[in-house]
């Protein structure tokens, strides 16, 4: 058997009362907004209508990717990007012809001050092996300076200029224009003892050994250049093989002094 007997009755069921439609709020600017378009970029917060009479409103990040994917009034996926905020009737009234009032004297820009030495330094050179407290320019307009140990190592790895790292190894420091002037003509005085030049021709330095001890003062030869251990605080890193003369990383520790 397929049905089971539950009872008997008498009349028909009492019909329910038609349910009542609660309309949607009107939004705050009254008109209807312009309706959706298909293939508009929309960003988060923009209004659109649609089925004649209801507002939509994007959703915010990072829901608002699919209000240009979808319409208001898909079904399936529209309000994934959409969300109804109210009813509308007409177009948003024009608003009233602009009061002229006197104009506000402009906001004035301040200049990015000028470095110290006003011309503009030597520009960033790919390769070259910088020190802390070098400065170069960019643009012909920007200074920057070589940040101290340890995030001098990276001024020779990266430029200024590189959006995602320049700033491990510079400091902007200011602006400067031209070039910077050439120093006067110095003053003529009496000739004194000439000073003690160090000849580091004979390449007499031993060569870099990473498993030797050296002090502030220690000279050691690599790739055809001497380089001088340099005084503390750097003095420590002259013992670390990742600080080796000759090497990016190297200027934070070694002085170069010579070539042979």
């Amino acid at each position: 058997e397929a049905w089971n007997l539950l009872g008997s009755c008498t009349g028909t069921i009492t019909p329910t009362l038609s349910p009542t439609r609660v309309p949607l709020p009107i939004w705050e600017k009254g008109g209807c907004p312009e309706e959706y378009s298909a293939g508009t970029v929309y960003q988060a917060g923009d209004h659109v209508s649609a089925y004649g009479s209801r507002v939509f409103e994007c959703r915010p990040f990072p829901n608002n990717g699919y209000c240009g994917q979808y319409s208001p009034e898909d079904d399936v996926n529209g309000d994934m990007g959409w969300l109804t905020i109210g009813g509308c009737s007409g177009t948003i009234s024009p608003t009233g012809a602009p009061t002229t009032s006197t104009p506000t004297v402009s906001p004035s820009i301040a200049p990015r001050p000028l470095w110290e030495k006003e011309g503009c330094p030597e520009e960033y050179g790919s390769g070259v092996l910088y020190s802390p407290g070098d400065y170069v320019s960019l643009y012909e307009k920007l200074v920057f300076q070589c940040k101290p140990h340890p995030n001098s190592g990276y001024c020779s790895q990266f430029s200024p200029a590189d959006l995602e790292y320049g700033t491990w190894g510079w400091t902007m420091t200011g602006g400067c224009t031209g070039t910077i002037s050439p120093t006067g003509a110095p003053t003529t005085l009496k000739p004194t003892n000439s000073p003690t030049v160090t000849d580091y021709s004979s390449c007499s330095a031993p060569a870099y050994d990473s498993s030797a001890t050296y002090v502030e003062g220690s000279l050691v030869q690599a790739g055809g250049f001497i380089y001088e251990c340099k005084p503390f605080p750097y003095t420590a890193w002259c013992n670390n093989p990742g600080y080796m003369p000759g090497t990016a990383a190297g200027s934070s520790a070694w002085t170069r002094v010579g070539s042979c």
